[in-house]
């Protein structure tokens, strides 16, 4: 382990601890607040294809997920709930991306040999009740998690306005703490994004709002965070 991957548990300890501090209330209030934030956006207007991700409601972990000291289990006090933001994105007529995930060499593995990285495939969805399904074989801790159904179109990645990134922890560069998998770090260097100028937005609670993320040259950094209090744009890099 790097001392960057120290500093970056230590920091993912330190965040967990703060977020699962909230209890329901308030937990659905600064969410609200978030999605209003997003929804109200300059670039959530001006976007035709958004990709976003289904939150882990707090109704809809995994059961072996143990309680928080308010309640939540743990897995779902780390997101906002961004639900309404993906029922505007339908309503409003725009096209919805979630991303379809592999774990790869992290998933429960009952073959002899291990996968490969994690991934995240953008599919297109337009019911979120009927188009999204439980991810099978998934890690412990993140059981209940959804992604889009088999035989749906994939989304061009050429054409993503903006991406809706979650975090544990972001600072004001827009540097991002994730859970570990490496899922984001790879999608958001993805050229065609970087060609196509595509916007992104990272999304915390304020608790997960820190002075600094641990990070390398390889990061990339998102160019707004967005929590309850505001968005903030981050500085040039």
């Amino acid at each position: 382990m790097t001392d960057i991957d120290a500093e970056k548990q230590a920091l993912r300890r330190t965040v967990k601890a703060h977020l699962t501090a909230m209890d329901r209330a308030d937990h659905a209030s600064r969410s609200a607040r978030i999605g209003a934030h997003i929804v109200n956006s300059a670039a959530f207007h001006a976007a035709r294809l958004v990709m976003a991700f289904d939150p882990l409601g707090v109704e809809e972990v995994d059961p072996a997920d143990p309680p928080g000291p308010k309640g939540i289990p743990t897995g779902a006090a780390w997101e906002p709930d961004i639900r309404p933001v993906l029922r505007a994105c339908l309503k409003l007529g725009k096209n919805l991306a979630i991303p379809r995930v592999d774990f790869g060499r992290l998933a429960p593995s009952r073959a002899s040999t291990p996968g490969g990285d994690p991934t995240l495939t953008p599919v297109l969805i337009s019911d979120l009740d009927k188009d999204l399904v439980p991810v099978e074989r998934a890690p412990k801790g993140v059981k209940g998690l959804r992604h889009p159904r088999p035989r749906l179109p994939e989304a061009d990645l050429n054409r993503i306005d903006l991406v809706i990134v979650p975090g544990l922890a972001f600072d004001r560069d827009g540097n991002r703490l994730g859970r570990g998998a490496g899922f984001y770090d790879r999608f958001l260097a993805r050229r065609e994004l970087i060609d196509f100028g595509t916007t992104t937005f990272g999304i915390t609670f304020c608790l997960g709002l820190v002075a600094a993320v641990p990070h390398t040259s390889r990061d990339i950094p998102v160019d707004a965070v967005i929590t309850e209090t505001g968005a903030i744009t981050t500085k040039p890099q």
